[in-house]
């Protein structure tokens, strides 16, 4: 399934979401919708949220980033971020981000070994 800015597909029994545009609100509301619906009854083992695409983060998107793990974690489904280059981390470690709950890798093959 693609719709403008995100790929979402089943790879290695996962749910893959690439997301390849910067982030805002209306985009995120629409991707968790997209994606839950994607993954509605699907017999998978976990999504992985793939963010390589994205140049910028600020705490906004972080939190939309944290509704769509929340989300897909009461369907069931443990959720993997992926992607994340220093730049980023250390922006979100700067305006002091609360990674708990959060589980990420450094590559999208990282991530899917995790679910093997």
């Amino acid at each position: 399934m693609q719709t403008s800015g995100v790929v979402i597909q089943v790879q290695s029994d996962c749910v893959l979401a690439s997301v390849q545009m910067d982030l805002d609100s209306e985009f995120l509301t629409r991707l968790k919708k997209e994606l839950l619906s994607f993954c509605f009854n699907k017999s998978i083992k976990g999504v992985i949220l793939d963010l390589s695409g994205v140049s910028i983060i600020d705490s906004e998107d972080f939190n939309g980033i944290k509704k769509i793990i929340s989300s897909i974690k009461l369907m069931g489904y443990p959720c993997i971020l992926t992607g994340l280059g220093a730049p980023i981390v250390s922006s979100l470690v700067t305006i002091g981000a609360d990674f708990k709950g959060i589980k990420a890798y450094n590559s999208l093959d990282q991530a899917i070994s995790y679910f093997e």
